[in-house]
């Protein structure tokens, strides 16, 4: 399965309970094997980091 997640929240570094738990959650699916991405805003510096199987795109 395919996960896109899509937020204005910033993900990298997670902040707050809500991204936090989303974290947890689409980190349990990549380790099941499913291709996960968020895209969310940049609150610091646009770019895309992979952790723990799940890609995080920044964008303005």
């Amino acid at each position: 399965m395919r996960v896109l997640l899509t937020s204005n929240a910033s993900y990298e570094p997670p902040r707050g309970g809500s991204t936090r738990s989303n974290l947890i959650w689409l980190e349990a699916l990549a380790a099941a094997g499913h291709a996960v991405r968020v895209v969310c805003a940049a609150h610091d510096a646009a770019g895309e980091t992979t952790r723990r199987g799940v890609s995080v795109l920044r964008g303005p």
